[in-house]
């Protein structure tokens, strides 16, 4: 489970205030970053929460910068827009969560308890934009015989298809979590997918939930 908090945004009294209040309210340590200099990787899972406007710039250096940290991070996207257009959203891996700018702070608390339980916050007309996005970016998908995906991994990619958690998959395959990880580490790399939405995308059209 994650245990720290990161914010990356511009700084300032807002963010100190917003990430007092977190670290009281989810027992979890803090940190803020305004540059990437300020963010160092340590052998902990983080939570990484990112201030839209800090990374909405075509040339941030925060995009390059997450690169090499995938696998230990879950991103969360602050005060987006509603209207804006999702290449944000895209564009980050591992992005577990997107949160609007009207939605409160009770939501984001709840937001990122689901995050630290192995879950995702995505609204579902969010998920369904996010899909069309994909499809649009990676065109026609490799024909499935030119995949070579495991029983045991279409069972994961079907439960992540119906909003399974891994700790719900690892209940409904009788595996264990670190087994469920594992599975999922093998389907990104077979699929070249960044993360679980688009490896949804690429079952759903190939299979039926």
């Amino acid at each position: 489970m994650a245990n720290k908090l990161i914010l990356i945004s511009s700084g300032g009294v807002f963010s100190s205030a917003l990430m007092n209040h977190l670290s009281s309210a989810l027992a979890m340590d803090y940190k803020i970053c305004v540059t990437p200099s300020d963010f160092t990787i340590e052998d902990h899972d983080y939570i990484v929460m990112i201030d839209y406007q800090t990374v909405k710039a075509v040339n941030s250096p925060w995009f390059e910068f997450f690169s090499p940290y995938n696998s230990h991070l879950k991103i969360l996207l602050l005060d987006y827009p509603e209207q804006e257009p999702l290449d944000v959203v895209s564009n980050l891996s591992n992005v577990c969560g997107v949160f609007f700018s009207s939605d409160s702070l009770d939501i984001l608390e709840k937001g990122i308890r689901k995050v630290m339980d192995g879950e995702m916050w995505f609204g579902r007309q969010l998920v369904g934009e996010l899909l069309q996005l994909y499809k649009r970016k990676s065109g026609e998908d490799a024909p499935v015989k030119r995949v070579k995906i495991s029983p045991r991994e279409i069972e994961v990619l079907r439960c992540l298809a119906i909003g399974c958690s891994n700790y719900d998959v690892a209940q409904k395959l009788h595996l264990s979590e670190n087994t469920v990880k594992s599975h999922l580490f093998n389907i990104f790399r077979k699929l070249n997918v960044k993360n679980r939405t688009q490896a949804v995308s690429w079952f759903n059209n190939h299979y039926s939930v």
